[in-house]
């Protein structure tokens, strides 16, 4: 990769049911994303996530899954490939039960 790129990494826990919240904002440069990961920590439940992403005015754009059904002590990758964030767009997720999932991003800066 080129050597002004940035990498970054970060997760939120999802602590509200049906509710979004902010995974990854692009902000001063647009983005490609690498991985998303969900984790259900819960070890007795599934959970149902949605992961958008959405323009600056929080409008969803687009999904990347939807009512996607994450096992009881499961972990999940949802990119298979590198994905292109524009600028100021968001990365959202939303479970159905507050407190069993955790997403985690990564990706670089271009």
């Amino acid at each position: 990769f080129p050597s002004h790129d940035t990498y970054f990494g970060s997760g939120v826990g999802i602590s509200s049911g049906n509710t979004y919240t902010d995974l990854y904002v692009s902000t001063g440069n647009a983005a490609v994303l690498e991985s998303i990961l969900l984790v259900n920590d819960n070890g007795i439940s599934d959970t149902k996530a949605d992961v958008v992403y959405t323009d600056g005015s929080d409008n969803i754009v687009g999904f990347y899954a939807y009512k996607f059904i994450v096992p009881a002590d499961a972990t999940v990758e949802l990119l298979e490939a590198p994905k292109y964030l524009p600028l100021n767009y968001k990365i959202k997720v939303l479970a159905n039960q507050p407190d069993r999932l955790e997403a985690v991003i990564s990706g670089r800066k271009l």
